[in-house]
């Protein structure tokens, strides 16, 4: 929370100073399955007010509410689709176990494509498929 909001804990309430509304909505998730909606108070946008005793400075500073990292495959497939030539039309990707690999072509790709190219690639780097 500490990336995009400010804790400001008091005597009788905690508030939060959202800076960024981008992560309001998981952010909200997050409180509400941990403290339950009863103590998820929500007076405007940029405001979250919590009861003192239901939560910790420290706990909310260091709630993570969104990993990029969940994404970020996705991000470098849709990266490589946009800068790819206009020719290549055939494309596959592979996404699993932290891995991917994202091969295209203006010709067709054959079925053994993972096999005869891909996977000898990933070898060479002591991976396997």
């Amino acid at each position: 929370i500490s990336d995009f909001a400010n804790v400001n804990p008091g005597e009788k309430e905690i508030v939060l100073d959202i800076g960024d509304e981008t992560y309001l909505a998981p952010l909200l998730q997050n409180l509400w399955a941990r403290y339950g909606k009863e103590n998820v108070d929500q007076p405007d946008r940029f405001t979250i007010v919590l009861p003192a005793g239901v939560a910790g400075e420290e706990e909310l500073e260091h709630m993570v509410v969104a990993d990029p990292s969940e994404t970020l495959y996705m991000d470098v497939i849709y990266a490589l689709q946009y800068i790819a030539p206009e020719g290549f039309k055939v494309r596959r990707q592979y996404i699993r176990d932290e891995k991917f690999y994202y091969v295209a072509s203006e010709d067709t790709l054959p079925a053994d494509i993972v096999e005869t190219m891909v996977m000898p690639i990933f070898a060479k780097m002591g991976v396997t498929l």
